[in-house]
C-alpha cells in the first residue's frame, strides 16, 4: 500500500510539473483553429473545398502536431448533415404531392436549396419496366 501511494504522489507530481506545458499547448493550438475556423465560416459548403492550415504548431508543441484536424472537420460533418436533413425535407415533401395528385408529379416548382444559394435539386421520374422510379438526390448550380 506505501508502494502504491509512492507511485502515485510521483505521477502527481510529474503531472504537475507538465501542466504549465500542457497549458502552453493548448493555447498555440487553440490561436491556429480559430485562424483555420474563421476560414471555414467564409467559404460556401456547397463547393466542397477543403480549409488549408498554412500556419502549424510551434516547433516545441510535440502534442499539438500529432492533434490532427481538430474540430475544423466538425463544420464540415454538420454542413453534410444540413444538405442531408434539406434533401429529406424535399423527398417528403414530394411524397405528399404525389399523395395528394395520385402520381408522381413531373416536375416540381422551387427545389431551389436554401443551405446553398444559386443551387436547385434535381428532381427526374424515368418509367422503368412499367415502374415509376424517382429520384432527387444532387445540387446542381442554377
Amino acid at each position: 500500500m506505501v508502494e502504491l501511494k509512492a507511485v502515485l504522489l510521483y505521477f502527481l507530481g510529474a503531472f504537475q510539473a507538465i501542466r504549465p506545458y500542457l497549458r502552453l499547448s493548448a493555447i498555440d493550438v487553440y490561436s491556429i483553429e480559430m485562424q483555420a475556423l474563421s476560414k471555414v465560416y467564409e467559404q460556401n459548403v456547397c463547393l466542397y473545398e477543403s480549409v488549408q492550415i498554412d500556419e502549424h504548431p510551434a516547433w516545441w508543441n510535440i502534442i499539438g502536431n500529432i492533434r490532427g484536424q481538430g474540430f475544423i472537420n466538425q463544420e464540415r460533418k454538420a454542413a453534410r448533415r444540413m444538405l442531408s436533413l434539406e434533401l429529406t425535407q424535399k423527398i417528403l415533401q414530394v411524397k405528399e404531392l404525389a399523395a395528394k395528385i395520385g402520381q408522381w408529379p413531373k416536375s416540381i416548382p422551387d427545389m431551389e436549396s436554401s443551405i446553398c444559394p444559386g443551387f436547385q435539386w434535381v428532381y427526374q421520374v424515368k418509367e422503368i419496366a412499367k415502374k415509376e422510379l424517382t429520384r432527387m438526390q444532387r445540387l446542381i448550380p442554377i
